[in-house]
């Protein structure tokens, strides 16, 4: 059986005091890394306090309003669609009515 071996143990036995591995950094690095060009240009990526995935009874117009001035907003519809995502707001619809648009 393979044993796993850290890629990073080699350059923190080499630092005399390593800083504390984070390692949520580097699982978000790598997920940026794997995002979508047009991500780069969408609104909601610049829309802080702005939930996209609001618990129910929460308010969605603000996820909306953000939505309406995106310029990548045709894409963002076609990963839900191809995610075949079941929450959230996505190019300014929620999730459950992309699906019934598709649907119809």
């Amino acid at each position: 059986m393979a044993t796993w071996v850290n890629p990073l143990a080699e350059v923190i036995a080499e630092d005399d005091d390593p800083a504390p591995f984070d390692g949520w950094a580097v699982l978000l690095a790598a997920i940026e890394d794997r995002r979508p060009d047009w991500q780069l240009d969408a609104a909601c990526r610049y829309a802080e306090g702005v939930t996209f995935f609001p618990e129910r009874g929460e308010p969605t117009e603000p996820a909306k309003a953000v939505c309406a001035r995106c310029p990548v907003d045709l894409l963002c519809e076609l990963q839900a669609l191809e995610l075949d995502t079941e929450h959230g707001i996505w190019a300014g619809q929620s999730a459950r009515k992309l699906k019934r648009s598709r649907a119809a």
